[in-house]
């Protein structure tokens, strides 16, 4: 049986929007991100004894992200991701009511416990499925001149904060402005966080197969269809290994010349936003991972 309790601070806006919709409720845990810019917790109906999760989101932006994500991609992959049972912009509050998707994230268990390779692959066919889904872009800024612009953006900041060295701020930026790589790409539905910690594994009764489930949409946005790989290679599945072929396989295909050139300007961008996010809230191991793919980017290109 579930231990519940009262957290303090759950505004009754945010509280009652669970309740609306489900009837007494009790709180299980609060199983927010370090840092993060939504706080979530996991509940438990008093009616059916399902779980659920609640989300309060503290940007409208997120909110609007996830929303627009429910409303445009998931009816096409909604076997695989939670529903929506209802949402608030009450009071000012920016709440979403979930489903809670059988089995364990992925990033978080024990790597016997789960087929790797197989995971790898559906996270792929996942994401392909994805990317595959139609949509109109209204963003009248092509990629060819917004991936320098949120380039610029970020050292601006690193900039004036000197959070990185003026030298590999200015070889970034080199190095995008003089390689158009994204001339004739165009945007795609992207999750924009697309790694295991936002992967579901339900493993079957001998842990042999399973299927994948994937959650946390206050990211998406269309947008240059390798950022949903960078996580991925940067972090835990690296090119050439045998995680990586099998995401690989089940995308369908192999990026491109091209693609791989965008993967890594995309990922010597998110290393230098990554740096200073994290110097902004003291996240000491998250920032040195940020360093140690900027240094292997910057030397990548050097090369």
């Amino acid at each position: 049986m579930m231990c519940c309790y009262t957290p303090p601070g759950i505004p009754d806006a945010v509280l009652s929007l669970a309740q609306f919709h489900l009837g007494d409720v009790c709180i299980v845990r609060e199983c927010s991100h370090t840092h993060g810019v939504s706080q979530v917790w996991e509940i438990q109906s008093q009616h059916n004894h399902q779980r659920y999760f609640l989300k309060q989101y503290h940007q409208a932006r997120r909110f609007t992200q996830e929303n627009v994500f429910y409303t445009t991609c998931a009816p096409a992959i909604a076997h695989s991701i939670p529903d929506r049972i209802a949402f608030t912009m009450q009071d000012g509050f920016h709440a979403m009511l979930l489903t809670a998707l059988p089995g364990e994230i992925v990033e978080q268990a024990t790597l016997d416990s789960m087929p790797l390779l197989d995971v790898y692959q559906q996270a792929g066919a996942w994401l392909r499925m994805l990317h595959d889904q139609p949509f109109i872009d209204h963003d009248p800024i092509p990629l060819s001149k917004a991936v320098p612009m949120r380039l610029q953006n970020w050292c601006e900041q690193a900039r004036s904060s000197a959070y990185i060295e003026s030298r590999d701020l200015e070889h970034a930026c080199a190095i995008i402005q003089h390689n158009s790589v994204f001339d004739r790409s165009n945007r795609v539905p992207c999750h924009r966080d697309f790694s295991p910690r936002n992967w579901i594994w339900e493993s079957t009764v001998d842990d042999t197969a399973g299927a994948l489930g994937v959650i946390d949409f206050d990211h998406y946005r269309p947008d240059a269809m390798m950022w949903d790989f960078i996580r991925v290679v940067d972090e835990y599945a690296a090119f050439d290994s045998p995680r990586w072929r099998a995401f690989i396989k089940g995308y369908g295909r192999p990026l491109s010349d091209v693609e791989q050139a965008q993967l890594a300007q995309l990922s010597l961008i998110n290393a230098i936003g990554t740096i200073i996010w994290a110097c902004q809230y003291d996240d000491r191991p998250f920032e040195a991972w940020g360093r140690r793919i900027l240094a292997q980017r910057l030397h990548t290109f050097t090369g």
